[in-house]
């Protein structure tokens, strides 16, 4: 963050005729210092920087080292496809393809991907370094930024559907009938044993009149 400071102030001799006696008076006056008043965007801009320090100081501190961890792996983004321009010195149709392409294809540095979670925690944090950067834009309301929101949300249905993340288990789907018979042949189904007739007559059971785990 930038301080400002007033280096204009200077010093000077001043000599009243009161303390002027005569001639042979050769009494040394020690100088007086004085600086010159800031102008109205000077003291703005210093008023501005002290606003900042304090909204700095008061956010929580997991949200700011939050904010750091998902900047860092933003810019380690930008720096594989030779961006290096400040977040808030991209405009805003460029920036609105990066972000595309960051939720597109962003994985960790061992190649697993991340949760969905995580990707809407990047976002947030861009906004946020925005917003501290006093920008006007707004990657969440912009209609500049449709389409990577857009993308987000495509990206995070691929992550549960597919990856099985979210938090959640992948959704249960139907058994073939390849792999019903492959239970047969493997002898998970069955009446040679009691416990794997049960768990035949509970699947005949659950298929036929639409049993459910939990019942």
């Amino acid at each position: 963050m930038e301080e400002f400071y007033d280096d204009s102030g200077s010093e000077s001799e001043c000599y009243y005729p009161e303390d002027l006696n005569d001639d042979s008076n050769n009494e040394n006056y020690a100088p007086s210092s004085f600086s010159v008043p800031l102008n109205n965007r000077q003291r703005n801009l210093t008023d501005m920087a002290e606003i900042d320090s304090f909204i700095e100081q008061q956010r929580p501190e997991n949200t700011t080292k939050k904010t750091t961890y998902d900047l860092n792996i933003w810019q380690r983004f930008c720096l594989s496809r030779n961006e290096g321009r400040k977040l808030n010195e991209i405009p805003s149709n460029e920036l609105n393809l990066l972000l595309c392409k960051f939720f597109m294809t962003i994985t960790k540095k061992d190649g697993s991907v991340y949760e969905p979670s995580s990707l809407t925690s990047f976002q947030r944090s861009i906004q946020r370094h925005l917003n501290f950067s006093n920008s006007t834009l707004n990657i969440f309301k912009d209609v500049e930024f449709a389409k990577s929101r857009d993308v987000l949300l495509a990206r995070k249905r691929q992550l549960v559907e597919t990856h099985a993340k979210g938090n959640r288990p992948q959704a249960c789907r139907a058994l073939t009938e390849e792999e019903e018979e492959l239970l047969f042949d493997k002898g998970l189904f069955g009446d040679h044993e009691p416990e794997t007739l049960q768990r035949t007559v509970w699947w005949t059971l659950s298929l036929h009149f639409g049993f459910r785990a939990r019942d």
